[in-house]
Formats: structure tokens, sequence, C-alpha cells
């Protein structure tokens, strides 16, 4: 019996501490300008997701002495490994041009249809969560471009549409947080080469909401996903 007692004790703590992790607020924060970053916060801890932390060296561990035997020993492992590192070299270049050729070639998803595909997805996830979902829009800045002035306007004339209608979707099925000092603007380059964006939004939700979603969404995708005409 007290075997028994404290193996329902145990489930019991086990089963609500899951409870409580499920129902903890956590908040996902996106910010992209010239890389993206991405920080999850639990509890007002922030994790950062991305970029990776660089390992700190510490000078203090290293000698004169040591850091020119270090180098001593790396100069040799290098010398040493030169020709396979010159093999790998070469290799590893002709697997990227081969990839970058074969994804120049590569038939493409309309692009009307991918924006009905995130419309689409968009919908799935304000019907259910819309109302428990708390956005804040810093930055929304957006310029179109692509090197040729016809192109740039055909995209054009898909994307900002589509942007005004996901940013009324935001306004109308969630709680969105817009400060007086954001940055929104979509615009368009003819003379540009490339599209450029500035984003900084941030979104919160329960830890068992992003679980449910994820799911759905990912089932969403498998059904709307746009299809890629064959070569």
């Amino acid at each position: 019996m007290l075997v028994l007692k404290i193996l329902l004790i145990t489930l019991a703590v086990i089963v609500g501490l899951l409870i409580f992790l499920l129902s903890l607020r956590a908040k996902v924060t996106i910010d992209y300008r010239e890389e993206l970053a991405l920080t999850v916060t639990v509890l007002g801890i922030p994790f950062r997701i991305l970029p990776a932390r660089e390992k700190k060296v510490k000078v203090n561990r290293y000698s004169p002495k040591k850091m020119r035997r270090l180098e001593r020993k790396a100069a040799e492992k290098k010398k040493k490994n030169a020709p396979k590192e010159k093999r790998k070299a070469e290799l590893k270049a002709k697997q990227k041009a081969e990839r970058k050729a074969a994804a120049k070639n590569r038939p493409k998803a309309p692009l009307d249809q991918t924006l009905k595909m995130i419309l689409e997805l968009l919908k799935i996830f304000f019907v259910r969560f819309g109302h428990h979902l708390h956005i804040h829009l810093t930055r929304l800045r957006l310029t179109v471009a692509t090197g040729d002035a016809a192109k740039t306007a055909i995209l054009w004339g898909a994307v900002c549409p589509t942007v005004h209608a996901i940013l009324e979707l935001l306004d109308r099925g969630t709680n969105l947080h817009v400060r007086p000092d954001s940055d929104i603007d979509v615009q368009v380059d003819f003379v540009g080469e490339q599209i450029t964006a500035d984003i900084c939004i941030a979104f919160s939700l329960r830890v068992w909401n992003l679980l449910d979603i994820g799911f759905r969404l990912l089932f969403g995708y498998l059904k709307h996903k746009p299809a890629i005409p064959s070569a």
C-alpha cells in the first residue's frame, strides 16, 4: 500500500507539473532585418533560439606559451590536411553549383497559390485561437523589387493587397497591439534588385495552444500547399 501511495503521489505531481507547464503563456518575438532573430520568453525568462550564441573564449585561461603551442599545432594540422581539405572544398563547391543549378531549373509554385495558402493557414489559426492571441507589432517595412520593372509591377500587384488583407485579419481576429510609433510601410522599388524586409513582431499564447496549432497548421499546409507545375 505504501508503494502504491508513493506511485499515486508521484503521478499526481507529474500531472500537476505538466498542466502547469502547458498553461504557461509563452511569448515569441520575431525580429528580421539583416538576419532572423527568434526569442521565446517564458515566465519572464528570454530564451534566444536564433541566432545561436557564440561561445566566449576566456583569454585568462591561455598563457602566451600555451597560445604559441596551440598555434603551432594548428599550423601543423592544417599543413598535414591541406590536400584533403582542398579535395573536400572542391567537392563541396561542385555540389553547391549542382544544387544551385537544380534549384534554378526547378519549377516553382505560382505566387497567387502561395499567397492563397498563407491566407488559408491564417484563417485556420484565427478561427480557433484568434481571441487567445496577443500580437505586438513594432515594425513592418517591406520593399518589393525584382530587378525587372515588369516583374516588379506584377509582384507588387499580388503582394500589396495580400499584406493589407493579412493586417486586416490580424486586426479583426486577434488582440492586435500597434503602438503609435510603430513603423508600417509597404512600398515598391522599380530599380531595386531584390525584396527587402524589416520586421519586428511578437505574439503570445499558452504553451498548449502552441502545440495544438502546430499540428493544425501542419495538416492545413498539407491540404492547401500549392501544386508545383511539372518541368
